[in-house]
């Protein structure tokens, strides 16, 4: 954020000065992403008859994932695709968990009811760090809270070779990796996530991708800057099409434009073969 002027404050955010190059340098993702998120809004904003728990995961995990990628977009566009990587990370998982539950629809209670492990784990913490700010939650809702935690943990207990009963750390039993590989989308999460997540979590290896050792070999490199700006944009737009492809599967419906088009402007964009319409690429990079 920039602050200017003498007597009236004029604020930006961002880098405007770079957004003329983003444009160049994405000219052609930028005309045509337009067509996808019409596509995506067109079959998220529909009325549906007979919806229920799984769909709605499923419309809302979709949906989570078109505003990941207008995030990304305008991160790339302001020279920031580093924090756009890390807004990647999370559309990989909700775009691979949407299309799980679509094919494993048995599984949306144990990702609905893990809900409350969530709220009791909240609730311990708040409990033992917190205790001035729990005090002003209703005592009625921590009371129905921690019953229906009693009553959803079995599902997500397993016993230790000691015998004792533990929680397992995620809704799902099976690692996102392999939910990965059952969806289809093994390349992109072998190439995408391990490196979105080390920017995330800021190790060693993520701390080495903010520099830029021709201008400075001691400090990590200032915004605004091309890197990691289009290898986002790529895993972002196949994230977005793989949703809607989602979607579409779920309600039996077909976009506008259709998948088979928006399929044909990945290509046409990155210059990567499609596996099939509406799905992802054979690369990302």
């Amino acid at each position: 954020m920039n602050i200017e002027g003498v007597g009236e404050v004029q604020v930006r955010f961002g880098f405007p000065e770079y957004w003329e190059h983003a444009y160049q340098q994405y000219s052609a993702f930028l005309e045509r992403a337009p067509r996808l998120q019409d596509g995506l809004n067109g079959v998220t904003n529909r009325s549906y008859e007979n919806v229920g728990p799984l769909e709605k995961v499923i419309l809302n995990l979709s949906m989570l994932v078109g505003v990941g990628l207008v995030e990304v977009v305008t991160l790339v566009c302001n020279g920031l695709g580093r924090g756009a990587m890390k807004v990647v990370r999370g559309m990989i998982e909700n775009a691979i968990n949407a299309e799980y539950l679509r094919l494993n629809p048995a599984e949306c209670d144990d990702y609905m009811e893990w809900h409350w492990i969530e709220q009791h784990r909240l609730y311990i913490w708040m409990k033992g760090r917190s205790p001035q700010q729990l005090s002003n939650v209703p005592f009625e809702t921590i009371k129905a809270s921690e019953a229906a935690y009693e009553r959803a943990r079995s599902r997500f207990e397993y016993a230790t070779p000691k015998g004792e009963r533990k929680l397992r750390a995620r809704w799902c039993t099976n690692s996102l990796d392999v939910r990965a590989q059952q969806t289809g989308f093994a390349e992109t999460y072998r190439a995408v996530h391990p490196i979105a997540c080390q920017i995330l979590h800021g190790t060693v290896g993520g701390l080495f991708k903010y520099f830029d050792v021709g201008v400075d070999e001691h400090r990590i490199a200032a915004p605004p800057s091309d890197t990691w700006g289009r290898e986002a944009l790529v895993a972002g737009h196949e994230c977005a099409l793989r949703a809607l492809d989602t979607v579409c599967k779920t309600f039996n419906v077909e976009p506008e434009p259709s998948l088979e088009t928006l399929g044909k402007d990945f290509m046409a964009i990155w210059g990567k073969p499609q596996q099939k319409a509406g799905g992802p690429p054979e690369e990302l990079t």
